[in-house]
């Protein structure tokens, strides 16, 4: 007689795929934002990780990308420094410091989840080329063989 509870199979899920194909570039961005959606769609495309679910993500790192530059441009223009005098007398960081902080922040949360800086290529399931320590010669005669 059989002791314990009976083993269940647990059920294969397989995960959901998003539609392929691009997203379609939201009609509200800026000029800059505008821009660098048309850059990055150019850079992700031939990897082929892109689909019409990653629209909002890209948005919104456009969305950071010209924020940011906004407030570095502000920063840099001639009255608007880094640190203001108040009416008092006493030193305060302006506001657009605070702005392109949060910007930059939001970029770099974003830009992992788009896999464009190089600690989060390594974590997407793409293929890039030959590892370091695979030589070239290897795949070549390899395929051949196999051919």
């Amino acid at each position: 007689m059989p002791r314990g509870r009976p083993k269940v199979k647990k059920p294969t899920l397989t995960p959901a795929q998003p539609l392929a194909g691009m997203p379609p570039r939201p009609p509200a961005l800026g000029r800059v934002a505008a821009q660098k959606w048309g850059e990055l769609i150019r850079v992700l495309a031939p990897s082929g990780l892109l689909t019409q679910a990653d629209g909002d993500v890209l948005e919104q790192y456009c969305v950071a990308y010209e924020t940011w530059r906004d407030s570095r441009a502000k920063l840099k223009a001639g009255k608007k420094s880094a640190v203001m005098t108040g009416r008092n007398g006493g030193d305060y960081p302006s506001p657009w410091v605070a702005i392109r902080n949060q910007a930059a922040a939001e970029m770099r949360i974003l830009w992992e989840m788009l896999g464009l800086d190089p600690a989060s290529r390594l974590k997407l399931p793409i293929d890039v080329g030959p590892k370091l320590h695979e030589n070239p010669k290897d795949r070549f005669f390899h395929t051949r063989e196999n051919a």
